[in-house]
């Protein structure tokens, strides 16, 4: 895996000495390969929930669909626009901007979740709430991890 890679490539980094910047680079790498790694593990699991509902072991239907939908491409354009930014560095406001909208991703998220629980509670299709419950939160955890590489990108001081 990637990580073995690197791992093997910090050894060799090892018996050498690395200068304070150096270092702190290397630090920076491994941190924005975790979170990438971790970024892919979510869209592959989130890949999974979607071909299961597709297959109709769990159908999503209507404004339950239309809701995902809407969220999915929050998260994407999200994710999107600061991927396409990896290797150059954020301003602080850009950051800040970031931040902002990782939040209000997750409050549409929790506004969604806590609706599911209440269709659940009235009686709907458990499994394909618990579903879109777990969609949603695959689509957090995409946003959690986009914003932890925008914090890769922040410029050295």
């Amino acid at each position: 895996t990637m990580q073995e890679e690197i791992s093997r490539f910090l050894a060799q980094c090892a018996e050498d000495r690395l200068d304070g910047d150096a270092a702190d680079d290397v630090g920076t790498m491994i941190r924005g390969v975790n979170d990438l790694e971790a970024f892919a593990d979510h869209c592959y699991k989130l890949a999974l929930l979607v071909d299961r509902a597709l297959n109709r072991k769990a159908p999503l239907t209507g404004t339950v669909l239309e809701a995902i939908a809407h969220h999915a491409a929050q998260t994407h354009e999200f994710s999107a626009s600061y991927l396409q930014r990896m290797g150059t560095d954020l301003t602080e406001d850009e950051q800040a901007a970031a931040k902002r909208q990782c939040a209000k991703i997750d409050t549409a998220r929790y506004k969604l979740i806590k609706m599911a629980r209440r269709r659940i509670q009235s009686g709907e299709n458990v499994k394909a709430e618990l579903l879109a419950i777990d969609i949603l939160r695959h689509f957090e955890q995409i946003a959690s991890c986009t914003l932890e590489l925008c914090g890769d990108m922040v410029p050295a001081r």
